[in-house]
């Protein structure tokens, strides 16, 4: 079944022009999306419903098939399209969307019978990875030095600044620490999953309503999402219930956006309904047009793949670019698209696509191949930690758990940071904690 929806959607992409705007073509491609998001959720349906498919699936559906289907014919210079793009290559780039959801889907599906047949056997087992010598208060207490040492250091008044008012942020000592911020939401979840008392509910809570009162909520949302995955593998969520919370989620999350700057400060269109409810996603369908363009003219980007991995390691970026020589704004896809259309002195940030991101990248065979791995990664980590009860899969799931909203808005390797890190922070935590039980044994 999967295989045959890749290949529809391989032949529409090269068979679709990129001369011309057709709606049909579109409409079966978000056909192709549909029996596709179907197929893949009942095969997973006995592993998990609320998961990173879920999530991914509906954040793919909003920045890459809304605009072309049901806002282009209304609305053609909506939100952030009124900055410029090539209308003529909507059809052929949702057409492209098709081919990576596929791939993703035929990866998802490689090896899902291992799992699948272990969850119905255990149906009632409940998912709690721990390691012994890996103490959950520590990771918390160090998520909380992170998070108080960027408060101290203005990271409040950064925020603000940022989303309130539109004001692009700086650098210096608050912009590395918000960097690890970003770690913040992982290690919060992982906290949560060996103890889900309130303490640690009301520090997540406090996290989440500090963030969202400055107009921030890539951070809050995550951690949200990562508290609620961990909820519902102990405990069990009806589907209807889980929906209706995304709902909710998504309603406040569009409030809270339409009153910050940066973005959404170039407005709401009336015409296109409660389609304005996904604008934060929609808008970033733009930059999958803008790197199909970009890449027919200039050709593929390839170091845009390195900023997201490199900025796992502080300096090397920096570092990076002044041995190669290389422009820094190419070193994502996001600074590039808004270089590409600002020049060097943008107003605000205009971010990515993920399918935009991978093609500007490496064109289609990247996205051929990236999105198979990615959805191959997800069932081995469903293995992995349903089965084996593995940590480090673990950490992984939640990573991408944990962005699995914004990843469709973002870099294709937008969990690499926060996984890696926790990783390591969890590595030191573990390692300190052996040779201080090796060292009481030798004592006693």
């Amino acid at each position: 079944m999967q295989y045959v929806a890749l290949i529809l959607s391989i032949t529409l992409y090269l068979t679709t022009p990129n001369d011309s705007y057709s709606l049909p073509i579109c409409v079966f491609a978000l056909g192709l999306f549909i029996v596709l998001a179907i197929f893949g959720m009942l095969k997973l349906r006995r592993v998990e419903f609320f998961g990173f498919n879920l999530l991914f699936t509906l954040s793919f559906f909003a920045c890459c098939y809304i605009f072309p289907i049901f806002v282009y014919p209304i609305a053609p210079m909506y939100s952030l399209f009124e900055f410029g793009y090539d209308p003529n290559v909507i059809s052929k780039c949702t057409a492209l969307a098709s081919v990576a959801y596929s791939c993703y889907v035929c990866g998802l599906l490689k090896n899902i019978k291992g799992v699948v047949k272990y969850r119905a056997e255990n149906q009632n087992e409940i998912l709690q990875i721990v390691d012994s010598y890996v103490d959950s208060k520590i990771i918390y207490r160090i998520a909380l030095l992170i998070f108080v040492l960027f408060l101290l250091s203005g990271g409040y008044y950064y925020l603000d600044k940022q989303y309130s008012e539109g004001i692009m942020g700086g650098g210096g000592v608050v912009a590395y620490l918000y960097a690890l911020v970003s770690v913040i939401p992982v290690m919060l979840t992982y906290v949560l999953n060996c103890d889900f008392s309130k303490k640690y509910v009301l520090i997540s809570l406090f996290f989440v309503f500090l963030l969202l009162s400055t107009g921030s909520r890539t951070f809050p949302l995550a951690l949200l999402l990562g508290a609620f995955y961990v909820y519902s593998s102990k405990h069990r969520v009806s589907n209807i219930l889980t929906i209706i919370l995304l709902i909710v989620g998504l309603l406040i999350m569009s409030f809270i956006g339409s009153t910050r700057g940066g973005q959404e400060s170039v407005g709401m269109n009336t015409d296109v309904g409660y389609w304005n409810v996904f604008l934060d996603l929609i808008v970033n369908n733009r930059n999958l047009y803008d790197a199909y363009s970009l890449v027919e003219s200039k050709g593929i980007v390839p170091t845009v793949f390195l900023g997201p991995i490199l900025a796992a390691l502080p300096m090397s970026q920096s570092f990076f670019v002044a041995l190669t020589g290389v422009p820094e704004h190419t070193m994502t896809s996001a600074s590039y698209f808004t270089v590409e259309t600002f020049g060097s002195n943008p107003p605000f940030g205009l971010g990515t696509n993920i399918v935009g991101d991978v093609f500007l990248g490496g064109g289609l065979i990247a996205v051929i191949i990236l999105f198979y791995l990615l959805g191959y990664l997800v069932t081995k980590a469903l293995y992995m930690i349903h089965v084996k009860k593995n940590l480090t899969w673990y950490i992984f799931y939640l990573a991408l758990v944990t962005s699995g909203i914004y990843i469709c808005r973002g870099a294709f390797f937008w969990f690499v940071r926060p996984y890696l890190w926790l990783m390591i922070i969890i590595f030191i935590v573990k390692l300190m904690n052996t040779r201080k039980i090796s060292y009481s044994r030798r004592m006693y």
